[in-house]
Order: structure tokens, then C-alpha cells, then sequence
């Protein structure tokens, strides 16, 4: 049985990398545009972008990724995917504060730290999603 959760499991890697990278980008994008050009403080700025990438994701995972993996009933899909998301996320919120908190100098450059955060928390989402959610 691990033999093949393995097997099955990287066969939707590659897909569950191209939705994070579209998630990367849409999160951000969007807290770039929060803070460098309309001037919101990177920290609230965050608060935005991780949720509407989270949603995005959703989205993309459900329906390309884990298919035969989704829910009857999409709005409790959604719950589960979203607490399931949530160890990851506040890995990379956590990562995210503490370098922009205790590195001023990250703090003019909100991307590094967000690069660096959604790195360490991507195996770990993949792990809770694939366990987890779509079994």
C-alpha cells in the first residue's frame, strides 16, 4: 500500500507544481501590487494574497489535479481543503512575519521572504492534500 500511495502520489506532482506556481504567482503578484503600488504594509498586504491564491488553487487542484478525488458536495470540499491548507499556511505566514519582522531590510523586499516561505511550506501542503484531503 505505501508502494503505491508513492506511485500515485508522484504522479500528481507535476500537476500539483504547475497549480502552486500559478498560485505563487497569482499570491505574489498580489502582494506586489498591494505594496508597491498601492502602498499597503506587506504584512495585511499577505493577509489578502494567501487566502485569493488559496482559492485559486482550490480550484485548479480540484479540477485538474485530484479529479477523481473530489467531493460531492463542493462547498465542503472547499472546508477540508482550506483546514487541510492551513498547517501549510501558517508555516508560511510564520516564515513569512518572522523574516520581514526580525530583517527590516526583507521588508522592502516583501518577494524574497514570500519566495522563501511558500518553499518550505510546499511539501508540506502537498503531503496534507494528498493524505488528506484527495485519498
Amino acid at each position: 500500500m505505501g508502494v503505491t500511495l508513492k506511485l500515485a502520489s508522484l504522479s500528481t506532482l507535476p500537476g500539483f507544481l504547475v497549480v502552486g506556481a500559478i498560485g505563487f504567482l497569482m499570491d505574489g503578484g498580489t502582494l506586489a501590487l498591494m505594496v508597491h503600488r498601492l502602498g499597503f504594509d506587506p504584512l495585511p498586504s499577505r493577509l489578502v494574497s494567501l487566502p485569493l491564491a488559496m482559492t485559486v488553487t482550490w480550484l485548479l487542484n480540484r479540477r485538474f489535479v485530484f479529479p477523481s478525488g473530489r467531493w460531492h458536495r463542493a462547498g465542503w470540499e472547499y472546508l477540508a481543503y482550506v483546514g487541510a491548507q492551513a498547517a501549510g499556511a501558517l508555516v508560511n505566514l510564520g516564515v513569512f512575519f518572522g523574516l520581514v519582522t526580525y530583517f527590516v531590510s526583507m521588508a522592502a523586499m516583501p518577494l524574497l521572504p514570500f519566495a522563501l516561505a511558500s518553499a518550505i511550506a510546499l511539501s508540506l501542503n502537498f503531503l496534507v492534500l494528498r493524505r488528506c484531503v484527495y485519498r
